[in-house]
């Protein structure tokens, strides 16, 4: 019955307003509204009805609202038209710049999910982030967060050197906060050398909480952000890859930074592209029963990317898809037509073989999630032992990107343990080491 009257409250609003009976229309939305129902038609009627009444402030509100209640239904493409709207008629209003920004780069890291990108893309939106982040910071609101997402739209539109720049400028605000007196101290006398350190992967296997408990250190100090990407995306240049770090001091007192980007783990030219240019970057590998790791990877895809088909299906699928793989390195482009590689990701030991065909296993740390987390400070000493810092202990570890779903069924993980069982033994041999993994 409620859903009946505001839904009369709503197409009223809107019918009143193609009459042209403003004041009626304007009624009928804070009606809506009041009954927090209905509020997409309520909001967009009310924001035309005060444009064309004049009141710009009202009517820019209004749309923000729009804006507001499209991104909190994860409508991130018509919630940025909601915004774009709201600032044109209020264009010194650096808040709505702000949200515009927010709904144009969404995303639980930024805006690196496919679809909203070439949303973005698609839409010719690029640009129009460029010039919002550009106004927000021109209004004062010169946040980390404005400066690295307008460093990665210019970074979209290859505008390259200017990115550069950007994320220096996010980076120094950014150390700045963490380290008071590092800038002050080393920033202009200091040299940036690059990645002293990589966490190569794999995915959905904690990177994110290990790269997270690392610049805790007081002799880690931070990039601009965790994921670069770099060698992957190889053609962006040195100088863009070297804006993402800070200059580290080498001397009585070692400052380290490094990068957490899981694309590498699987990526063929990243490790010769990598040789060549910091032939001494030390090499950590977090690996995940890859049976967890799969799931986790598919109902993160489920959740962020579209993913349709059911557990069961699309682990069968893939199951179907690698038995007949000749080359395990690369997939295939038949292969990825269908599959996202969730079970293909958890054949660890193709992918180490070929990182250490090309860097010497002295380079390397691997060692499994499920030690991390039960023992986080003991694999941490280990971490910096590595990295011949002094230990540091942390006063919490938390879990970073924690996903929450049913568990698989019983009869479905022990096919997959059964189908990942021969290549769990191969990376036991391969590294002399025992995993333990059913």
């Amino acid at each position: 019955m409620t859903s009946n009257i505001v839904e009369t409250h709503g197409q009223i609003a809107k019918n009143y307003y193609q009459e042209g009976k403003r004041k009626k229309a304007l009624a009928a939305c804070k009606k809506a509204i009041e009954l927090n129902q209905d509020v997409e038609i309520a909001y967009q009627v009310m924001g035309d009805v005060l444009k064309d009444l004049g009141e710009t402030q009202a009517a820019g509100d209004a749309f923000a609202k729009l804006g507001e209640f499209y991104v909190s239904q994860a409508k991130y493409q018509k919630g940025a038209v909601a915004y774009r709207r709201a600032t044109k008629l209020r264009p010194n209003y650096s808040v709505y710049y702000k949200d515009l920004g927010n709904a144009l780069t969404h995303n639980h890291v930024y805006w690196y999910n496919r679809e909203l990108k070439q949303i973005l893309i698609d839409e010719g939106f690029l640009d129009e982030a460029i010039t919002c982040y550009q106004k927000a910071i021109e209004l004062g609101f010169n946040t980390f967060w404005v400066s690295l997402n307008l460093g990665d739209a210019l970074t979209a539109r290859n505008r390259l050197e200017e990115a550069a720049s950007v994320y220096q400028t996010a980076l120094r605000r950014k150390v700045q906060r963490a380290y008071p007196d590092f800038v002050d101290r080393y920033w202009n006398s200091a040299k940036v050398n690059g990645p002293d350190f990589i966490i190569i992967g794999a995915a959905k296997c904690g990177t994110t909480s290990l790269y997270e408990y690392m610049v805790e250190h007081p002799q880690i100090v931070q990039t601009v952000k965790k994921e670069i990407d770099f060698f992957i995306n190889f053609e962006r240049g040195l100088d863009w890859y070297l804006s993402h770090f800070p200059p580290t001091p080498k001397g009585k007192v070692n400052f380290l930074s490094g990068e957490a980007s899981t694309s590498y783990f699987n990526h063929n030219e990243t490790r010769t592209r990598l040789l060549e240019q910091f032939p001494n970057t030390k090499l950590i590998a977090i690996l995940r029963n890859p049976v967890d790791r799969a799931i986790s990877h598919y109902h993160n895809n489920r959740k962020y990317s579209g993913e349709k088909r059911s557990l069961h299906d699309a682990m069968h699928d893939e199951i179907e898809a690698l038995s007949g793989l000749q080359d395990r390195l690369k997939g295939g482009g038949q292969y990825w037509k269908n599959q996202q590689g969730y079970l293909w990701l958890g054949l660890y030991v193709y992918f180490i073989q070929e990182w250490m065909n090309v860097f010497p296993p002295e380079q390397f740390l691997i060692f499994q999630s499920e030690e991390f987390y039960s023992a986080p400070a003991k694999t941490m000493q280990q971490v910096f032992e590595f990295l011949e810092l002094p230990d540091y202990q942390l006063t919490d570890y938390k879990k970073y990107n924690k996903g929450s779903y049913s568990p698989a069924e019983e009869e479905l993980r022990q096919e997959l343990s059964a189908f990942y069982k021969p290549h769990n033994q191969k990376l036991e041999e391969y590294l002399g080491r025992s995993f333990n993994w059913k």
